[in-house]
């Protein structure tokens, strides 16, 4: 994560992380018996931007591509999503 890399917007974050995770033996099995056959790793990359917008609240859009997305159907993926964050 970077903080403050817009001037006049200090409390604002950028972040970029990469998850991978690894299909289970048991997984992979019962996607061969449905002919379905299950990568054994999945590698999400994110990219997030956190702006505070007041005091009590922030928003934060990200994007996503995830490599080899856990459906056989789909080769890699792409998501996107908003948070929104109040603070009480």
């Amino acid at each position: 994560t970077l903080t403050g890399l817009i001037p006049r917007r200090a409390d604002d974050v950028i972040g970029f992380a990469v998850a991978g995770a690894k299909s289970g033996t048991k997984f992979r099995q019962i996607a061969r018996v449905n002919a379905d056959p299950a990568p054994r790793w999945e590698v999400a990359y994110e990219l997030s931007y956190r702006a505070k917008v007041t005091d009590w609240l922030a928003i934060q859009p990200m994007l996503q591509w995830v490599s080899h997305a856990g459906d056989s159907t789909l080769r890699d993926a792409t998501v996107a999503g908003l948070r929104f964050e109040a603070s009480f």
